[in-house]
């Protein structure tokens, strides 16, 4: 579909339409037109033009097969708060033979997580088919789980494509690779396929993925500059130059990308919220808080409840910090209603916005409630003495690193760094280099960021 975006008849039907839009009479266009323009204004972030356009074709074309399936599509992905289930636009479906309507069911089922149910329709369906047709089902199939990042799925229905010199097999492959850990490989594959189309963004775009999965941060960068310059509003693009900058601890450059694609994407969080994290990286929380409260507003309208957990955290600590405990806790509150994180985990945050507003009584209250009601799990542990260390009381911070580090197993690596800071602050030398030296072969990311402030010096 990316390419047939950049095909002159796919040009031509956006121009008709925009200026059938400019003109107001309107223009005729069928079902399928109405469902491509759908979907190319939904990647770019148009919305409310996408639901205006599918509404239009079916209620113009009711029962027709593409725009139910796309308007199932986008129920399903929860893009639009008020639609119905996916189901019911299926329904509506008059042509129930259509392989479109037998993908999106099945993709129903992949989404919830039904994926043996949802292979065994996959593989009765391949049964039937006539020889000459397995190749572009088999492919068809693989794509619909590489879109759901059913890696191992996507694999194995790769294995019945005969055709692999198909860009979408490659494409696919070159995913599949990465996730599996394999960059070098992933990276030739979507540099081959850039040699035979250099001007495709979505292929610059995969490679900058890739080589940000692999590590290689300046070459990501680099690739989606290319993106951008093919395609300034690519949003893809603009998103994995921020990411890029702010791996590199860039966040001023990683602002303006960021903000970039608020502009380009006004409906999703993301853009705002890490507007406001590269501002808390930088100690301007006052600038910060905007960002934040417009990304809470914007997972309250999508009811995005795991996007609304990571705001509201954000959010708690923000207020926190700036002395305004109450709204801190509201946002726990916010939290705790959701039930998307672990009640345990909430109490060590509200613990930890009662320590840092010096309500030293109510903190070790949460804090006990946490490690008392999760048996002393490891992960709370851990938790709560970062908790005690960021809010400077180091001493107690040890304390419950020697109790977290007597029930861990031989491979965990979390804590070593900061039980070494806590020993160096407080003089104790010899503990110091004990943990220090445990860190170091543990974990020596954790020890990088932990001393990152005595290197520079």
């Amino acid at each position: 579909m990316d390419k047939y975006y950049q095909s002159q008849r796919f040009r031509e039907l956006l121009q008709r339409y925009e200026e059938a839009e400019q003109t107001g009479n309107g223009g005729f266009f069928d079902a399928d037109e109405l469902t491509d323009l759908a979907e190319y204004y939904h990647n770019q972030g148009f919305d409310t033009i996408t639901k205006s356009l599918l509404e239009r074709a079916i209620y113009t074309f009711p029962g027709s097969t593409m725009p139910l399936v796309l308007m199932s599509r986008l129920a399903l992905m929860d893009e639009f708060p008020d639609l119905e289930e996916p189901e019911y636009y299926l329904d509506q479906i008059i042509d129930k033979a259509d392989i479109e309507y037998f993908y999106a069911t099945v993709e129903i089922k992949i989404a919830r997580k039904e994926l043996e149910e949802a292979n065994f329709l996959l593989e009765e369906k391949m049964d039937e088919l006539e020889e000459d047709d397995v190749n572009d089902f088999a492919l068809d199939v693989a794509l619909i789980y590489g879109d759901y990042e059913e890696f191992d799925y996507a694999d194995h229905w790769l294995q019945f494509v005969s055709d692999t010199s198909n860009p979408d097999y490659k494409e696919l492959k070159g995913r599949i690779l990465a996730s599996k850990g394999m960059f070098q490989e992933s990276e030739a594959i979507f540099n081959e396929l850039i040699d035979s189309d250099p001007y495709s963004a979505p292929y610059w775009n995969r490679l900058a993925k890739t080589q940000f999965m692999g590590n290689k941060i300046h070459d990501s960068i680099t690739s989606s500059e290319y993106s951008i310059a093919i395609n300034p509003n690519d949003t893809e693009a603009t998103l994995n130059k921020a990411n890029g900058l702010y791996c590199l601890g860039n966040y001023e450059e990683a602002q303006k990308y960021y903000q970039r694609y608020a502009e380009l994407n006004p409906t999703n969080e993301t853009g705002e919220l890490f507007q406001a994290l590269c501002l808390l990286n930088m100690d301007r929380f006052e600038e910060a808080l905007p960002h934040l409260e417009l990304a809470a507003e914007k997972v309250e309208q999508m009811q995005n409840s795991r996007g609304q957990q990571e705001v509201y955290m954000e959010m708690a600590f923000t207020y926190s910090h700036l002395g305004r405990m109450q709204n801190a806790l509201q946002c726990v509150q916010k939290m705790l209603r959701l039930k998307v994180i672990d009640r345990n985990e909430l109490m060590v945050i509200k613990g930890h916005v009662y320590l840092e507003n010096n309500r030293f009584d109510e903190a070790i209250e949460c804090f006990k409630q946490a490690m008392y009601d999760s048996e002393l799990s490891p992960s709370i542990l851990f938790k709560v003495a970062v908790s005690v260390f960021d809010c400077g009381y180091l001493g107690m911070a040890r304390n419950v690193f020697k109790v977290l580090f007597n029930r861990v197993p031989d491979d965990w690596t979390e804590g070593y760094a900061y039980m070494a800071r806590c020993c160096y602050e407080l003089g104790e030398m010899d503990e110091y280099r004990k943990y220090l030296a445990i860190a170091e072969e543990k974990n020596p990311d954790e020890v990088k960021n932990m001393f990152a402030d005595m290197n520079n010096q």
